[in-house]
């Protein structure tokens, strides 16, 4: 006899919505690479439709009983925990209106599309119109997110990227970074000042780009069978682990870029397919959080690739699939690779300016979020904290400043500090496994198996855990200590010796 019929029905409808919101990813991605530029407003009203669909299935009445019954049918440890995901998205859910959803859904279309066009022209008028209608959206979503958790509205979103996450934490952690970070940066940079540093010489056809990315993936772990590459104006990670789609950009000029962007992203794609697959449909198989996932591909971005064992291997790489040259030769790349400065475009930038690029935006949106600027307000903005920050100067021209990213138009408020935590994460995961490895071990190890043993360890202290923890109970766990700072700080200082 079946003794959790509740709890049975409550997961076959979960796994209804997690196909459907694998559809819905899929139209996404599609709209951000292949969609024509004319059908924006047809698929807006198509995907608003579905996530119209998706929430009256997560909030259907009959739930309500179900849930009850299903808290005191015999559940062992991670069917309670999957339970209580369960229900805490289920109150997220029914917190937002329908309508609310249905207009957050046309304006992110609109932002989105109003967004390529102001990149393109590097005009912020363009895009301040359909930013300000979006941001209302995001204000009344967040607001009533807010009152159903119990939280103000810049945690509400912070909260939905990262569970338990919170403004003053944020603000706790990086302004400890913003203390030591500007001595570190001012150190590094007078160190390299008197080295010289090549830069490849160009031009690097898009194909032989495209094949060196794809063999970056590959010695990364990545299964072709269930993922692909392709470009976008700005490169993420799509589609579910079972179908992971990568996208990246390139440029003639210049092909690193390209290339770290992809590892990146592949580290993304790695975890979504590392995730528990027993669990798959259920929220205890979703990611940890957005800033775990950031963690990942940084784990393999900044950790990984830029280590002298993995450069080799990419140098290879690079003159297989662009042609030898001695910028590529490996202490030559190696020098490059972890070049430091201060520069306008934060997927461009080094690990180490990188925080300042997270702490200017997360400040620009709490602003936005609670109201103390408006969308007209952001150029001047932005201008004044990146020469604050970095000293560099962006003024008359969007496109390098806060037309750069892709995030807000898509309403992702709340989502730039999971990129510093993820740094932070990153740093304290992989010193853990340096130290779980053993000092001799990596020193004799390629490139190519220093990646598989990461990937190794890592399915093993935080894939295989999908969403059974918060953040920072999956990284005490992964490494024994809580999560802080302090791990970015020492590899910052033990990967720039002297520094």
């Amino acid at each position: 006899m079946n003794q959790t019929p509740a709890y049975d029905a409550l997961r076959a409808r979960r796994l209804q919505i997690y196909n459907l919101e694998a559809v819905q990813a899929i139209a996404s991605w599609d709209r951000m690479t292949f969609m024509p530029a004319g059908s924006g407003s047809a698929r807006a009203a198509a995907q608003a439709e579905l996530a119209a669909l998706i929430q009256t299935l997560q909030t259907s009445e009959e739930l309500d009983g179900l849930a009850a019954r299903a808290a005191s049918e015999p559940l062992n440890a991670n069917d309670r925990t999957n339970l209580k995901l369960m229900e805490r998205e289920r109150l997220v859910a029914a917190a937002v209106p329908e309508a609310l959803n249905t207009r957050r859904s046309h304006a992110v279309a609109a932002a989105s599309d109003a967004w390529r066009q102001a990149r393109a022209a590097n005009d912020w008028a363009l895009f301040s119109g359909p930013l300000s209608t979006l941001v209302e959206v995001v204000r009344e979503s967040a607001q009533r997110l807010g009152d159903a958790l119990g939280l103000s509205r810049y945690d509400a979103l912070l909260d939905g990227h990262d569970r338990g996450l919170n403004r003053a934490q944020v603000e706790q952690w990086f302004g400890e970074i913003g203390q030591w970070l500007p001595g570190i940066v001012a150190s590094i940079t007078a160190q390299q000042a008197a080295e010289e540093v090549l830069i490849p010489q160009g031009p690097f056809p898009q194909e032989g780009q495209r094949q060196a990315c794809l063999a970056a993936m590959t010695a990364l772990g990545f299964d072709f069978e269930r993922g692909r590459l392709d470009v976008s104006a700005h490169p993420f990670t799509g589609g579910t682990p079972d179908d992971v789609r990568l996208t990246t950009r390139y440029t003639e000029d210049e092909c690193l870029s390209a290339l770290l962007g992809v590892i990146h992203e592949a580290g993304h794609g790695r975890y979504q397919a590392g995730l528990p697959g027993t669990w798959r449909g259920q929220p205890l198989g979703e990611p940890c959080s957005a800033s775990m996932h950031e963690a990942q591909a940084l784990a393999f971005e900044r950790q990984l690739a830029l280590s002298p064992a993995f450069v080799q291997v990419l140098s290879e790489i690079l003159q297989t699939h662009l042609g030898p040259q001695p910028a590529f030769e490996p202490r030559i790349l190696h020098r490059l690779m972890t070049r430091v400065r201060p520069g306008a475009i934060r997927v461009d930038a080094d690990e180490v300016t990188y925080p300042a690029h997270v702490i200017l935006r997360t400040e620009i949106e709490i602003a936005l979020i609670e109201g103390e600027i408006e969308a007209g307000d952001v150029p001047a903005l932005w201008d004044q904290r990146m020469l604050d920050l970095l000293g560099v100067d962006v003024r008359g021209n969007p496109a390098q400043g806060p037309l750069q990213d892709i995030h807000w138009s898509l309403g992702m408020f709340g989502y730039f500090p999971a990129y510093l935590i993820g740094a932070m994460a990153a740093a304290q995961l992989f010193q853990s496994f340096t130290a779980s490895t053993g000092a001799a071990a990596l020193d004799q190890s390629s490139g190519t198996e220093l990646s598989r043993a990461l990937g190794e360890w890592l399915e093993d202290k935080v894939w295989r855990h999908g969403a059974a923890m918060t953040t920072g109970d999956l990284i005490a766990s992964a490494t024994g200590q809580p999560l802080s700072p302090t791990a970015l700080k020492d590899h910052f200082q033990r990967r720039y010796a002297g520094a």
